[in-house]
This record gives structure tokens, C-alpha cells and sequence, in this order.
């Protein structure tokens, strides 16, 4: 084991380009990669993730950037929520980050919740959510117009989550 893994990423893409990662929360003052990687199917992605964490009772959630719920009508509030705040923030194409089910390639769709299957098969009771991390950088007010998500690094998503005493606080999204 490479260090207790306290969360799994899981970024649906096509043939060779499913991206995983593993977070560390050995050191809490700022929390680590464990490991990351690509790999051509969910199956292989969860399985080198959670082999990679050892122990998967050590994994204590994972996102999946990928929607895990559907409308019957296709349009999903929160998404169009979502974007909207993007947009109120400076995005100029929330539109590409956050898209509609209808315009999504079919593996982000399938393989998104293939792996949420994998995982709840593999880790019982492991909490899955589905995220957006390009647009969260944006929510958050990391991401801007001058500096693009790209541009981000991890230290400065884990300062923005506390004040300068280290303690969590709350922003509102304007929705």
C-alpha cells in the first residue's frame, strides 16, 4: 500500500483515455497524489486504483466526472444551475464543461457508471458522487478568465477551502 488512500477520482474518456486517482490524506496540511494514470476500459481503471490502494476499506469515497443520474427529458437542473453560475463567474463556455446528457460521447455515459457499479460491487457502502472538477475550480473562484483551470495547482484548491486560521468555510454560489 502507497499510503491510505482517503479518496478515488474516476474521469470516463474513450479507448486508453479512462484517468484515475488516488488522493493520500497522510499528510493533511496539504493532500497528495498517490497515484494516477489512464487506462482503456472503467474494469481496468477501478482495478488498478483500488490494487494500487491496497486495503479498499482504506478508500473512503471516489468521484466520478460523469453523470450518474438522468432525467426522463434529458435536461438536468443542476446542470443548467451549474452553468449558469459558471457563467456569472466569467466562464465564456460553461456549456463545455458542464454539457447536456444528449451531447455526451457514450463512454463518459456507460463507463461513468460502469465504474460506480465496480466500486459499490468492490468497496461496500463506499460513497460515490459525481463531479465536476473543472467547473468546481470555477464555483470556487480559482479558475477565472486570467487563469484557466489548467493552470490550477493542487495546493491552491486545498488553500481556498479554509481561512487564514485553517478552518472550513462556506461561500454561496448565487445560484
Amino acid at each position: 500500500m502507497h499510503g491510505r488512500c482517503s479518496a478515488g477520482g474516476f474521469d470516463p474518456g474513450g479507448v486508453g483515455q479512462f484517468g484515475w486517482a488516488l488522493g493520500t490524506t497522510e499528510d493533511l496540511a496539504l493532500p497528495s497524489i498517490v497515484a494516477s494514470g489512464r487506462a482503456p476500459s472503467a474494469e481496468v481503471a477501478v482495478a488498478t486504483a483500488l490494487s494500487i490502494a491496497g486495503d479498499p476499506d482504506g478508500v473512503a469515497a471516489a468521484g466520478i466526472d460523469a453523470p450518474l443520474f438522468w432525467t426522463p427529458a434529458g435536461v438536468r437542473n443542476v446542470d443548467n444551475l451549474v452553468r449558469r453560475a459558471m457563467h456569472a463567474r466569467g466562464a465564456k463556455t460553461p456549456s463545455r464543461t458542464v454539457q447536456q446528457l444528449n451531447s455526451l460521447r457514450g463512454a463518459v455515459l456507460v463507463q461513468g457508471l460502469v465504474a460506480a457499479m465496480l466500486l459499490r460491487e468492490r468497496v461496500h457502502g463506499l460513497p460515490i458522487t459525481e463531479t465536476h472538477p473543472k467547473a468546481l475550480l470555477w464555483l470556487l473562484g480559482i479558475a477565472s478568465p486570467a487563469r484557466g483551470h489548467a493552470d490550477v495547482p493542487l495546493a491552491d484548491v486545498w488553500e481556498s477551502r479554509g481561512d487564514s486560521n485553517g478552518h472550513d468555510v462556506s461561500f454561496d454560489l448565487d445560484f
